[in-house]
Order: C-alpha cells, then structure tokens, then sequence
C-alpha cells in the first residue's frame, strides 16, 4: 500500500486503510509521515486535515493538531472525524472545560455515524472525568452506554475503559459490570485484535467472571506460541495477569506485571487516550501498593503530559 501511494498519492481509499493499519500497530510515526506528505495532495481537503490532525496529536504536537482540525470542521462542520481529532488534542492540552463547551454543539449536529457517535460522546464523558466531575461523567456514561449494551468493538472498549475508569477514581459501579462481563465472556471467539482482547479481560475479572477470565488467558497463553511478533507473549499475557491481580486487590503483583510493560502498550494500538487506561491502572497501582519511590516517578511524569483532577488530588494526597 505504501509503494502504491507513492505511483498514486490521491487513492484515498489505500490512504485511509494503511493509516488505520498502522494506528493499530502503534505505528503513530508512519501515521503522521504519511498523512504529512499526502496533505500536500489534497490542500484544503477537510477529510484529510482532519486525518492530519490527529496523527499531530498522538504526535503530542497538539496546538498543531487543533489548529488543523479547527481548519478541518471550518470548511465542514458535520466532519466528525476531524471533530474526533478537535478532542482528542483539547483533552491533551487538559482543556477540559472548553471541550465540554465545545463538544456538544459540534456533535449534535452529526448524523448517520452509528457506533462512532457514541465514541464522540465518550470523548465528552473523559472531560468530565478529567476535571473531576464524576457523577456527570457516571450518569452520561449510563446514558450512552448502558441502557443498551452493545457488542459493537468500538462500543465495547469505550463502555468498559470507562467503567475502569470510573473504578479508578473510586466510583463504586460494581453492580455495572454484569452485562459487559456477559457480552465479553461471548466474545473469546473475537480476539484477534489484542487491544480488543485486553478489555474483556478488564470486564471478566471486574465483573467477577474469574472461571471465563481465567479460560480467556489460556487462550492467550496457546496463541502466544503462534504469534511471530511476540506481542501475544511478551505483553498481552502479562498485562492481563496484571488486570486480573489488581482486580483482585493484588496491587503489588499488578505493580509488578504491568510495570515492565509500560513502553511496549503503544504496541496493540489505539490512541494515546485509549491506552491511557493500562498507564492509569500502573500508577494506581502504586498508590495502592504503597511504592512511594515508584509513584512520585510515574506521577510526576503523569501530571507533566496531563494534569487530571484524579492525579491532582492523588498527588496532594500521598500514597494510601
């Protein structure tokens, strides 16, 4: 694909499949090189302004990011992936405030985008939580997520990233888990995405489904002898041992299996958002595991990126 984009850089449709290819290997630097040279194609074109935009921003080049996805929606208000990009940066920038301004006007008017309306909502829903308004974040969560449970991947790891979430920052939703830990149990059949696989590890051991949880990663186990890249092995098996452990209250085990992990996540995709989930589980880890040295180090780190409401009142409170 990239050696056709080269003979023919206006194939949108090559363009777009070699991005999304890479955005799930974390392979964010290719992104950004590609959308960077192909924009010169289309000057003007909102599609791919806002395609640009958001490989700026897992870039962390977010003023750049907003500035294209500004220039994106200007030309095409109802542009909702350029919308996505306009989130996506506002939320790194910790502008919480103006992406709970700006967001809802903007989505409303987007039709027709099935599950990936709700993911816009989700973006809502973390400026929330970034600023530290759980109960509005829980209620819109319950709103969009809850009252119909989908089995829609997209749906699925936003419902149960922010279930975590929301259990991360000491929000009891125990009670919510049941029909996610009932969806992912019918899902093991589904896993070839590993960022996939790793959230319904999160719903079977928060939901309580530890004899599924614990059949899903012998799954993991037996595929890891067949994965050539080593990710199955060398990250999945143990960030799901590490999910499992801090579910059950074993924050020094889960201290111990995620840390190791932390530069190879970026490895089964997603945004730096999405993956932010595993990094917050880590860092509460800490806290909870009472590992003084390690936490001032990863929260200084975490509050440099992004200063969350949650991290914030952690840093003022000490380790538990």
């Amino acid at each position: 694909m990239r050696e056709h984009l080269g003979d023919h850089p206006r194939d949108l449709v090559v363009f777009q499949r070699l991005y999304f290819i890479w955005f799930w290997q974390g392979r964010f630097p290719e992104m950004l090189d590609l959308s960077t040279a192909l924009a010169r194609q289309y000057p003007g074109n909102s599609f791919m302004l806002g395609l640009h935009a958001f490989a700026l921003e897992q870039a962390g080049r977010c003023d750049e990011a907003v500035r294209a996805a500004q220039a994106a929606i200007l030309r095409n208000p109802l542009d909702a992936w350029s919308i996505h990009a306009l989130a996506h940066a506002i939320y790194e920038m910790a502008a919480f405030d103006t992406g709970i301004g700006r967001l809802p006007p903007a989505i409303h008017p987007c039709t027709h985008l099935n599950w990936f309306r709700n993911h816009l909502l989700w973006h809502l829903i973390l400026m929330h939580l970034g600023r530290g308004d759980y109960a509005r974040a829980s209620a819109l969560g319950r709103r969009v997520f809850e009252r119909e449970p989908s089995s829609i991947a997209g749906d699925l790891h936003d419902s149960i990233s922010l279930l975590w979430r929301l259990e991360l920052c000491g929000v009891d939703v125990a009670a919510r888990w049941r029909p996610f830990a009932a969806i992912a149990a019918q899902r093991l059949d589904r896993q070839g995405l590993l960022f996939h696989a790793a959230h319904l590890a999160m719903a079977l051991a928060a939901g309580g489904d530890w004899a599924t949880a614990e059949r899903q990663l012998s799954m993991l186990r037996e595929r890891s002898g067949k994965d050539g890249s080593g990710l199955t092995g060398e990250v999945v098996v143990p960030l799901v041992e590490g999910i499992h452990a801090f579910a059950r209250r074993d924050y020094r085990a889960a201290l111990d299996r995620l840390e190791p992990l932390a530069p190879r996540i970026i490895g089964l995709g997603g945004s730096r958002a999405q993956r932010d989930v595993f990094h917050d589980t880590l860092l509460e880890a800490c806290f909870r595991a009472g590992d003084g040295e390690r936490t001032r180090r990863y929260l200084e780190a975490r509050l440099h990126r992004r200063p969350d409401h949650h991290w914030k009142s952690r840093a003022a409170a000490g380790p538990s």
